[in-house]
């Protein structure tokens, strides 16, 4: 017989857990389940599960569903929610879609941090927030639900939930007759590409075989209240990959060695006399610097578009072997093009953190102000990935070296640490990439908010 755990507080949760009805919840609510929150909600309420994966593309319900399957949880004595999502802006859309319900239930709150989003309840109950950067500060506890949301935009998602996360599980035990673990985890996501442990998970749920695991595929077709010329807008309006990742949930079959796969030159790639009539002095513009003197030192202007916050890069420069201010002068002759003087520019400026004295020569000499860049290669190329994807990052033609950089940027061991997986590449991927990741980790622009439309 299957080890079981006989702690009083998971016993009694244990015995009311199956008892609850995720549609009955959802008729508190006054939800009436979409086709493809049925598929999940059934899966919940058998029980005869151990992981979910949702992928689901948008306006199939999928915040909404795990929501309600959140707080049907949540009504079980000494239920333990941990939600883990890639940005606070994940987060928020479910924490806010969880505390609205408490709220609506009458459920007593004992403890709540809005800005941490956990909330305790009077049963015992609790639900906790976390993203993959600080997960070792909430595994101190034991979790009977783990949902992953927006899982593909998560890196190591499997290597950090088998040797992080899927302990934190083990102390409410298994079914004696399934020998499933009690505790359950959930994946949710639109897709990326076939490279991600996203996909495996959508796989082995798709595998018959494996009976523990089942996966729930969802498009904008499957959501019946939106009509078909909405649809068709959307269709015409967004790129290919969007329409095929976003809206009809499909992973993208790339090749294995570029490392910038998101990048399509038909997609990406726009004319800079198109962008230019747009410009002017009032928009916000982001710069990435990365100071060389053998090798070129690199630098990339962009500018975001004011309605839709899409991010142009209009300018690059390359030149080695001279001193810094001399740099500093043709950067600013560059921004001045723009109209870019004076204390009421909006504009930020990202360089190589390590190179501080070339900050302070700028500072010192004409003071041009700079913010040390966000550095992580992995994450940034991921972050850009995601914009050129979705349609939020474009390289004007007037950037050729960035662009054939971007085009050609293989990934020769993707097992190596930082920079040795990745063939070699010259500065203005380093400054592209810390123009572009820090802005987008500073704005959450490397949110869910960044792929709806």
């Amino acid at each position: 017989m299957p080890h079981t755990i006989t702690n009083p507080e998971i016993e009694l949760y244990k015995q009311v857990r199956p008892q609850l009805d995720v549609y009955k919840v959802a008729g508190l609510l006054g939800i009436s389940p979409l086709p493809k929150q049925r598929e999940m909600f059934d899966i919940v309420n058998g029980q005869n599960y151990e992981t979910l994966v949702g992928c689901l593309g948008r306006r199939s319900g999928k915040s909404y569903g795990v929501g309600v399957i959140a707080i049907t949880e949540l009504l079980t004595p000494n239920a333990s929610v941990l939600l883990i999502s890639p940005t606070f802006a994940n987060s928020k859309v479910i924490f806010q879609e969880v505390l609205k319900n408490v709220i609506k239930l009458g459920l007593v709150i004992t403890q709540k941090d809005t800005k941490g989003m956990t909330i305790t309840l009077e049963n015992g109950a609790k639900f906790v927030s976390a993203s993959p950067k600080n997960i070792t500060s909430v595994l101190g506890h034991r979790y009977s639900l783990v949902i992953y949301d927006e899982a593909n935009m998560i890196n190591n998602l499997l290597e950090d939930y088998n040797l992080l996360v899927s302990p934190t599980q083990n102390d409410y035990g298994v079914d004696e007759e399934t020998g499933y673990k009690i505790a359950k985890t959930i994946f949710i996501s639109t897709p990326r590409t076939k490279k991600h442990d996203f996909y495996q998970l959508y796989r082995d749920g798709k595998d018959p075989d494996k009976k523990s695991i089942h996966t729930v595929h969802g498009t904008i077709y499957d959501n019946p209240m939106m009509p078909q010329a909405m649809i068709d807008r959307v269709k015409e309006n967004v790129p290919e990959q969007v329409w095929q990742t976003e809206y009809l949930a499909e992973f993208l079959d790339i090749s294995e060695d570029i490392a910038y796969y998101g990048f399509n030159y038909t997609n990406n790639v726009v004319d800079y006399t198109d962008i230019r009539p747009k410009i002017n002095k009032y928009g916000k513009f982001v710069v990435g610097i990365d100071i060389g003197y053998t090798d070129s030192t690199a630098y990339v202007l962009a500018w975001v578009e004011p309605l839709t916050g899409n991010v142009y890069v209009i300018e690059e420069y390359f030149k080695n072997k001279l001193p810094v201010p001399k740099h500093c002068e043709n950067f600013i002759s560059m921004e001045q093009k723009y109209g870019l003087v004076g204390d009421d520019v909006d504009i930020e400026r990202y360089i190589d953190p390590s190179a501080v004295q070339a900050s302070a020569d700028m500072i010192y000499s004409y003071d041009y102000e700079t913010i040390p860049a966000y550095r992580a290669i992995d994450e940034g190329i991921d972050l850009i990935n995601t914009a050129f994807l979705s349609g939020k990052l474009f390289i004007t033609d007037n950037c050729p070296r960035l662009i054939e950089q971007v085009e050609n940027l293989e990934l020769v061991n993707k097992k190596a640490k930082r920079s040795d997986k990745y063939g070699h590449f010259d500065l203005a991927l380093a400054s592209f990439r810390y123009m572009f990741a820090s802005y987008a980790k500073a704005t959450e622009m490397c949110s869910v908010d960044i792929i709806e439309f």
